[in-house]
């Protein structure tokens, strides 16, 4: 369906060592460069799929026929996100086409090929303006860049951060967030409490924290650690069969306990 990542056919370009991957969804297309060994981050994993396609079905294109096709949903237009470890920056794409204000982090060794990418699709979206791209989020970019100016305009911007180390002032003094996005950032136990940490440092009263992630026993750490902060919601299971593999993807939403 329209609402689901396919692959395209064709890479190449890329940055030297890596290739360029290509995938459509909600009638958009994206096209970006990944590293295909190196950093684990380096690459679309199933959960960014997953998270993709669950924010096209709940905040994407719908189809009006009184309105004489397709209208790009505003939904997101308006809101802040921050994407945690958003790796060459899908997700952080398609929050983007949504409408929103996005501001991509991942660590340092990360940051160029993110950055590339968000330059990459940014450059697409102006040339064409395909449906559901307004192409007006300005130039720049990068830590601290411009994130487009003037009413009207929304950002897509990458700026560094580890989750695993402090919140720099740069992200704290964005705050309010309306949605912090983390696909597949619990990989392993010891990731648990360094990113329950960044969270509830990031998160104020109202802040939707959207999840994706496969099924491993480091998940179950976290929900048990967060349920005495966070009120969280199951929304199930996706099967998911991305560039770097088939899994299954549990997706939940989360917000901090009054």
């Amino acid at each position: 369906s329209d609402e689901a990542a396919a692959a395209e056919d064709g890479s190449g370009g890329g940055n030297g060592s890596g290739e360029q991957l290509r995938l459509r969804l909600g009638g958009r297309a994206y096209r970006m460069d990944r590293q295909v060994s190196g950093e684990v981050g380096a690459d679309i994993w199933a959960s960014a799929i997953a998270m993709a396609e669950y924010l096209e079905q709940n905040y994407g294109v719908r189809a009006d026929a009184s309105a004489g096709g397709e209208q790009t949903s505003t939904a997101l237009e308006g809101l802040r996100v921050l994407e945690l470890g958003a790796g060459i920056g899908f997700v952080s794409q398609v929050l983007w086409d949504l409408g929103a204000d996005v501001v991509a982090t991942d660590k340092a060794n990360m940051l160029p090929l993110l950055q590339a990418n968000i330059e990459l699709h940014r450059g697409a979206a102006d040339a064409s303006e395909p449906a559901g791209v307004s192409g007006e989020g300005g130039s720049g970019g990068g830590s601290g860049g411009d994130e487009g100016a003037g009413s009207g305009h929304h950002g897509l911007v990458a700026v560094e951060f580890d989750w695993s180390q402090t919140p720099p002032d740069e992200l704290l003094n964005r705050r309010p967030y309306d949605m912090i996005i983390c696909a597949d950032c619990i990989y392993a136990q010891s990731s648990v409490e360094p990113l329950l940490q960044s969270l509830m440092a990031l998160c104020t009263e109202g802040t939707q924290v959207l999840l994706s992630n496969e099924l491993r026993t480091p998940l179950d750490t976290f929900l048990a650690a967060a349920v005495s902060t966070f009120s969280v919601t199951n929304h199930g299971i996706r099967d998911v069969d991305a560039p770097a593999g088939a899994r299954s993807v549990s997706m939940m939403t989360a917000v901090l306990r009054g």
